[in-house]
C-alpha cells in the first residue's frame, strides 16, 4: 500500500508554478512580501495621505423642500399649533470618488465647507433637515386661515481633486453638503404673492412653491401661480 501526501505535493506543484513563495490558498488572504533571508510574511500595508489638499471647482448651492406638515386650519381670531413637519425625499450629503483611491467623506465635506464659506455643512448621515430636533416649535397666527409648516435645506456641491503626501496617487470626485436652511409657515388661502418669497434665492421660491402644491388642499387660493 503506497501513502501519498497531498499537502507536501501541492506545495511542490506551487514552488513548480510561480518559482517563489507566492502561493495561497482559496481564502482570499492578502497576499504577504517575504523579508530577508528568514522569510517571515508581512502584510503589505497601502500608503498612508498624509497632508492632504483638496482642490475644488464648479461650486453649486441650491435649496430645497425637506419637510411639510398638514394643514392647521384656524378659525377667527386665528390660533396657535406646534411644529409637525414630516420629511420628505430631498437632496442627500454623499461623496463620490470617481478615480483614484478613496477618500474620508467626513473629511471632504469639512474642505468644502472651508472653500464655500458656509457654516455648518453636513455630511452623509450627519442629519435630517427636515426632521424635528426633538425640540417643541409652537407657531401663534392672529387670523383664520389653512396654515402649513415648510422645512428647508440647502445644498452644497463641487467637483474636487485631493492630493496627499506620502505616495498617495490624486483622488477626483464631488462631494455634496447639506445644511438646514431654515423654514416657513404659509397660509394655503392667500395668494401666492402674499407671501414672504426670498427673490435672491431662485431655488428656494421654487422649493416653497413645491411646498405648497404638496400641502395646501386642492382648490386653495395658494395654488393659483404655485
Amino acid at each position: 500500500m503506497t501513502y501519498k501526501q497531498p499537502a507536501l505535493v501541492a506545495l511542490a506543484v506551487c514552488a513548480l508554478l510561480s518559482g517563489t513563495a507566492a502561493c495561497s490558498s482559496g481564502d482570499a488572504r492578502p497576499r504577504a512580501a517575504a523579508s530577508g533571508a528568514t522569510g517571515t510574511a508581512r502584510a503589505t500595508k497601502p500608503p498612508r495621505c498624509v497632508a492632504a489638499k483638496y482642490t475644488w471647482s464648479k461650486l453649486t448651492k441650491h435649496a430645497f423642500l425637506a419637510g411639510v406638515s398638514e394643514p392647521h386650519v384656524l378659525g377667527k381670531g386665528g390660533g396657535g399649533f406646534t411644529d409637525a413637519a414630516e420629511p420628505v425625499p430631498h437632496s442627500k450629503a454623499k461623496v463620490t470618488v470617481e478615480q483614484g483611491p478613496d477618500v474620508d467623506p467626513a473629511a471632504a465635506v469639512r474642505k468644502l465647507e472651508a472653500y464655500s464659506d458656509l457654516r455648518v455643512l453636513y455630511g452623509p448621515g450627519e442629519i435630517e433637515p427636515g426632521r424635528s430636533d426633538g425640540s417643541v416649535l409652537s407657531y401663534t397666527m392672529p387670523a383664520a386661515g389653512v396654515y402649513v409648516q415648510l422645512k428647508f435645506g440647502q445644498a452644497v456641491e463641487a467637483d474636487f481633486r485631493r492630493t496627499c503626501r506620502g505616495g498617495v496617487p490624486p483622488s477626483r470626485g464631488h462631494a455634496v453638503g447639506i445644511r438646514v436652511y431654515g423654514g416657513s409657515t404659509l397660509d394655503c388661502t392667500e395668494a401666492p404673492e402674499a407671501a414672504t418669497w426670498h427673490e435672491k434665492d431662485r431655488s428656494l421660491v421654487e422649493a416653497a412653491r413645491q411646498g405648497v402644491r404638496a400641502a395646501c388642499p386642492a382648490g386653495s387660493r395658494a395654488l393659483g401661480k404655485s
